[in-house]
């Protein structure tokens, strides 16, 4: 961004004033001074400045509102699509009509309001900045701006290119086409790093696949990657949400052997009362598996 201050006359008070603040709020911003004889400067020059230019505030006054200047900076900014602000200093001073072809342009009295809007288009540009690397980013790696390419990077493990396709506005809950969140194919894959990006951008912890309905938890639970259910519990997810066959995951914890899992899922409150398809619980699969300690710890949690 960078702010150009037009003015005439004896408004080097008032456009000094206008360059502290916009320093203050970390605003870039030079003042010209138009002349009498502003028509007769080098074209390639003027031109220069102007390219430079991101937006436009021109400090009006009865007599610049004459001047051709005025019209030409209005005419240049409306054919580049260069954001204008028209700005006086005082309330009083501004007791004039506005020419028809720029009273849709926003006039400002008070400094302060005027550089909040800045500041709010500022953001837009650094947003709209961000897209483009995003996107150059993930061109330079071979990637095409397309969900598909997102899946891949987030099933490969490829941190960088996730986040570069978060950063370009797509989703953290994006589904491949059977239906299965990225979140739930990164944990598959034990791509801790992927995982943490995704949950921290907004991804649901609780949506499930379609294939088998499973959640991350459950995913990383069968994993036994300690790492990834430690990740996944910060999110606060549903301890006992249902797989398509009913298992929760202490449930599969349990059935893959991974107790470490199942116990650290029963410290932060699982329930032991869900009954999956088959009519099994919690309990029945550690017996199943004879799992002594977590039949001990599951009997204490029954009484």
């Amino acid at each position: 961004m960078k702010v150009g201050i037009f003015f005439c006359g004896s408004q080097q008070e008032f456009t000094h004033q206008l360059l502290q603040t916009a320093e203050r709020r970390s605003i870039p911003a030079a003042a010209y001074r138009i002349g009498q004889t502003w028509e007769q400067l080098d074209g390639q020059e003027f031109q220069f400045h102007l390219r430079q230019i991101t937006h436009i505030i021109i400090l009006i006054t009865p007599r610049a509102l004459r001047s051709r200047w005025f019209a030409f900076l209005n005419g240049y900014a409306s054919g580049g699509d260069i954001p204008v602000y028209l700005c006086c200093r005082r309330s009083a001073e501004c007791d004039f009509r506005l020419p028809q072809y720029v009273q849709h342009i926003p006039l400002y009295t008070e400094v302060d309001e005027l550089m909040d809007e800045l500041l709010r288009e500022q953001d837009i540009d650094s947003a709209v900045q961000r897209i483009e690397n995003a996107k150059a980013e993930l061109t330079a790696m071979g990637y095409p701006l397309t969900e598909e390419a997102l899946v891949s990077s987030a099933e490969d493990g490829i941190a960088a290119a996730v986040s570069w396709f978060l950063q370009i506005g797509f989703s953290p809950d994006t589904l491949n086409k059977a239906g299965v969140p990225i979140l739930n194919l990164a944990a598959r894959q034990q791509h801790l790093k992927v995982m943490r990006l995704l949950l921290e951008s907004g991804a649901d912890v609780n949506l499930a696949g379609a294939d088998r309905r499973t959640t991350v938890l459950m995913e990383s639970a069968v994993q036994g990657a300690m790492d990834a259910v430690d990740l996944v519990l910060e999110y606060a997810p549903d301890l006992d949400r249902q797989s398509a066959s009913g298992q929760t995951a202490l449930m599969m914890a349990i059935g893959e052997g991974q107790l470490a899992i199942a116990m650290r899922l029963l410290d932060q409150g699982a329930a032991v009362e869900p009954v999956d398809a088959l009519g099994m619980t919690a309990y029945k699969y550690a017996k199943l598996f004879d799992h002594q300690e977590l039949i001990e710890r599951l009997e204490q949690i029954s009484r």
